[in-house]
């Protein structure tokens, strides 16, 4: 895909209560992956907890944290395309869980509660959302 930046900028959490900014470079994008311009990102009760690096957030390594995130599709892979019904220019939700969509709970619609679910903050050395997780267009999701 072409027109992309080479380096992007995230606030990125590198020890207790401490962020700084940190330009990272962008990854690629394969065929079942996308690339999100945030526009808007949420903080949750739990990233607040990796921040303090309390209970779950003891001895993890730099973060970028906040996992609601709405933003533009700038690049998209042919089967993430395919899968979420969305195009490069929209505006979309993440879904932050990473299930693996076959257990019975995920197929039941509890994928919250799925045992393989990936609810761990984003490392800098990962920092693309994984294929499996989903994203809805805005004008879609209820007001």
């Amino acid at each position: 895909m072409t027109g992309l930046p080479g380096r992007s900028r995230a606030a990125v959490a590198t020890a207790p209560c401490t962020t700084e900014q940190r330009d990272l470079p962008v990854p690629a994008v394969g065929p079942d992956d996308g690339l999100l311009r945030v526009e808007a990102a949420g903080i949750c009760g739990t990233d607040w907890e990796l921040y303090r690096r309390e209970s779950r957030g003891r001895g993890l390594g730099p973060l970028i944290l906040g996992h609601e995130n709405v933003g533009r599709v700038v690049a998209l892979g042919e089967r993430a395309a395919d899968r979420w019904g969305v195009a490069v220019g929209h505006q979309v939700a993440v879904e932050e869980f990473l299930p693996c969509g076959a257990c019975r709970l995920c197929r039941g619609g509890h994928y919250r509660l799925c045992e393989a679910t990936d609810t761990r903050g984003t490392t800098t050395e990962s920092s693309r959302t994984r294929g499996a997780s989903s994203c809805r267009r805005r004008s879609s999701l209820s007001p």
